[in-house]
């Protein structure tokens, strides 16, 4: 996060991130980087634009045999006529593409005139 954040050259950004311990299969981990990577960036051209600072919460969460990344920021939230099928551009295209790679879910809603997106992926055997 704060590479990502050093190189927008976004000092007034505050990030926040905790992580549980999680199993994260190998092969997810380079994907699960780029979908971070991608919604703080959108985040940043976005959900801060016209905006003197803000916050973003990265949070890792596990629930059974799943990990949870919840990424929510205290931008402008999202368009009225938002839908992530029809109106996402690239960036969020290349994000659903990632999360099905890793078998995962993606999704992205309103909070409080910002906006949290969530990665459900399953946690890796401990066996594997």
């Amino acid at each position: 996060c704060r590479d990502v954040l050093e190189a927008a050259g976004a000092g007034n950004i505050v990030s926040l991130v905790s992580a549980a311990e999680a199993e994260i299969h190998s092969d997810k981990l380079i994907p699960v980087a780029l979908i971070v990577t991608e919604i703080i960036s959108n985040a940043l051209e976005h959900g801060f634009a016209g905006r003197a600072n803000g916050t973003i919460r990265v949070d890792l969460t596990t629930n059974g045999t799943e990990n949870i990344l919840t990424i929510a920021d205290d931008g402008n939230g999202l368009p009225a006529d938002f839908s992530l099928e029809e109106k996402g551009g690239m960036g969020l295209r290349i994000v659903r593409s990632l999360a099905e790679q890793i078998d995962g879910r993606f999704a992205m809603e309103e909070n409080n005139g910002g906006t949290t997106c969530r990665l459900t992926f399953q946690a890796a055997s401990l066996a594997a």
